[in-house]
């Protein structure tokens, strides 16, 4: 038989509605609602800057409120309910989707939205690809784009990778 712990912490992580209603019930009756500050942004648009500073002035910890870096457009509920009654400054590209604003919506979530123009990011992708990785959540690049001039790897960045970034607008 499973102990309340564990019955709780199924509830808590169950994505059923029945469920749902009673984990935000059990988070608000148990614990109180500490403060939380989202930045969502397009990728490679400085957000990673911002949170770092946003961490060191409130001294807030930093946490992550996805499921995985590779599918990081959607928040994740278990991970939205461990952050409800601590001080937190999360990081996330999360797309303005009925899910993402649903679930903002029901635990009081305000964002900060970060933006930066395309070809400002379209840099930072490159830079990023050219000395960190050549493979990022939203693109990727074989080891060929290494081989081309640097005018015709902007190219192929704009051709594949600027139409995410409207998209993701």
């Amino acid at each position: 038989m499973a102990t309340l712990a564990q019955r709780l912490e199924r509830a808590l992580k169950s994505t059923s509605t029945h469920w749902l209603r009673l984990a935000f019930a059990f988070k608000r009756t148990l614990s109180h609602r500490a403060h939380s500050l989202l930045v969502t942004a397009v990728p490679k648009s400085g957000s990673s800057f911002l949170v770092r500073a946003l961490v060191e002035t409130t001294g807030f910890l930093h946490h992550y409120l996805g499921q995985s870096y590779y599918a990081e457009q959607d928040l994740y509920l278990p991970r939205v309910l461990d952050a409800w009654s601590m001080d937190t400054v999360n990081h996330h590209h999360a797309r303005a989707n009925p899910h993402n604003l649903g679930l903002m919506a029901r635990v009081g979530i305000r964002p900060i939205i970060l933006t930066r123009a395309i070809d400002d990011c379209l840099v930072s992708l490159h830079d990023h690809l050219r000395l960190e990785s050549p493979s990022t959540p939203t693109f990727s690049v074989s080891p060929e784009y290494f081989d081309l001039p640097e005018a015709r790897q902007y190219d192929a960045l704009v051709a594949l990778a600027a139409p995410w970034y409207v998209d993701f607008h």
